[in-house]
């Protein structure tokens, strides 16, 4: 509990005080996360507000119904927010949400250009709610200094393999390796806690201090639960 407790401080003192992670968008749009938006559309409806997301990929076939985002007016993107850690399965397979952007707009170049794991602040829009989803106009894309990376994420799944395998130094050299990038606070948070994790257990190790098998296996899952933001 006290790593979530700690992401959601940080996560809150981002919003709040914006500091220096990423550009800043002229003054005025609130500031609001990101599933806050998909979890209570009807609060936002029509409003125009700012949030921090990270591209998962470009979204190709979807059915507008009888909103006005038709496929040959907008593009769609799925996005993970800033609560997210794309390095959990769970949160890599299933991004937050999607959001849709004019084909004729002057972001569209930012758009274009964009690669999975590029980090944007965007002001935007809640336009309509139908089917059961919550549809969201981009306005403004302003590209953010900081991001997880794709290679962050692959050497974070390492590191939590290893860290199954009890293999404490391995691990601290991915963890080492993920924090290597230019990270948003939410994330730097969660893998500097677990790699003092990692080298906790190898200290004690080193120390001449061995857990039975099923003490290690609870050590594993401790230090697990720690990089996934569990606790």
């Amino acid at each position: 509990m006290v790593i979530t407790q700690l992401v959601h401080v940080v996560v809150q003192s981002i919003l709040t005080l914006q500091p220096a992670l990423a550009p800043s968008l002229p003054a005025g749009p609130e500031l609001v996360p990101f599933e806050e938006l998909v979890a209570k559309p009807d609060v936002y409806l029509g409003r125009t507000v700012s949030t921090y997301v990270q591209l998962h990929s470009e979204l190709e076939i979807w059915d507008a119904g009888m909103t006005r985002f038709l496929p040959s007016h907008f593009a769609g993107c799925r996005v993970w927010s800033d609560g997210q850690l794309p390095w959990r399965q769970e949160d890599y397979v299933a991004p937050a949400g999607i959001l849709f952007l004019r084909r004729d707009s002057a972001e569209m170049r930012d758009f274009v250009r964009a690669v999975p794991h590029q980090r944007w602040l965007v002001r935007c829009t809640v336009r309509e709610l139908f089917g059961g989803e919550t549809w969201i106009e981009i306005d403004r894309i302003i590209p953010a200094r900081r991001s997880i990376p794709e290679g962050t994420v692959l050497h974070a799944i390492r590191a939590a393999q290893l860290v199954d395998r009890h293999a404490w130094s391995l691990a601290s050299g991915e963890l080492e390796r993920a924090l290597a990038a230019p990270l948003p606070e939410h994330a730097s948070v969660v893998l500097e806690a677990t790699l003092q994790a990692c080298r906790d257990q190898r200290t004690a190790i080193e120390a001449g201090i061995r857990h039975r098998p099923h003490k290690a296996r609870e050590a594993s899952a401790r230090v697990n639960g720690t990089l996934r933001g569990d606790h």
